[in-house]
C-alpha cells in the first residue's frame, strides 16, 4: 500500500519521468515471462486439479522421470524462477550476461560510486 501511495505522488517530483520509464521498461520485460508462465500453468492445471485418475497417473509417473533429465530439470527451474519466456529458447529478464561500462574512478560525479550496467555490444 505504501508503494502505491509513493507512486501516486510521483508525477510532481523531480526525476519522476525516469522512475516511470524504468517501471514501464520493467513491465514490458516481464510480459513474455508472464505470458509463458500463464500458458504453462493452464496446461499443467489439468494434471494437478483434475478428477481424472489417468492424468494423475501420468503426472505421478512422468514428472519424476522428466526431472531426472538435466535439460528438462533446468528448464523447469527457469520457469519456476521466472526467467523463462518460451517453451524453447532462452529469453526472460536476463537473456545475456551484462558487462559494466568503464567509469573514471576519481570523480564521484562521474558515477564511480554507482557503476552503470549496459548490454553487451553486439547484442
Amino acid at each position: 500500500m505504501m508503494l502505491a501511495e509513493v507512486l501516486g505522488e510521483l508525477p510532481g517530483r523531480p526525476g519522476a519521468e525516469k522512475i516511470q520509464s524504468a517501471l514501464a521498461r520493467f513491465s514490458a520485460s516481464r510480459r513474455p515471462v508472464l505470458r509463458y508462465y500463464s500458458w504453462i500453468s493452464r496446461i499443467l492445471t489439468h494434471f494437478f486439479q483434475s478428477d481424472h485418475d489417468s492424468l494423475a497417473i501420468v503426472r505421478d509417473v512422468g514428472l519424476p522421470i522428466l526431472y531426472r533429465i538435466g535439460l528438462i530439470r533446468r528448464e523447469m527451474l527457469r520457469g519456476v524462477v521466472g526467467v523463462k519466456s518460451g517453451l524453447l529458447g532462452r529469453g526472460g529478464l536476463y537473456p545475456r550476461p551484462r558487462q559494466a561500462r568503464p567509469i573514471s574512478a576519481g570523480n564521484p560525479a562521474s558515477g564511480a560510486c554507482n557503476p552503470v550496467v549496459t548490454e553487451n555490444p553486439g547484442s
